[in-house]
């Protein structure tokens, strides 16, 4: 797996546990309009991994990296982070659509 971002060196090799969710809904998620008029509409789906090997590393994306316990994060975070989080910490039993 490659982070968004990532300088090329931040390679993890992971375990996927399972699927957490789909996220689509426009009233959340960026739409993005480009020059030539075409429109973006961003769907994520998120899952939870458990890293085998490797390591994250800074890049010009980001000033720091750290690990969070879910009731403990940060109050910068984004919105759509956060609900995130909120989810995988949800023990539904099945994968979410939003």
């Amino acid at each position: 797996m490659y982070r968004e971002g990532g300088a090329g060196r931040d390679r993890l090799a992971v375990t996927v546990k399972r699927m957490i969710g789909v996220y689509f809904d426009p009233s959340v998620l960026a739409f993005t309009r480009y020059p030539d008029g075409h429109t973006v509409h961003f769907v994520s789906i998120l899952f939870e991994c458990e890293r085998q090997s490797g390591d994250l590393s800074l890049s010009h994306e980001n000033t720091d990296l750290a690990y969070f316990h879910p009731r403990d994060l940060p109050e910068a975070i984004m919105p759509g982070h956060a609900f995130r989080v909120r989810d995988a910490v949800a023990t539904t039993g099945q994968p979410l659509i939003r």
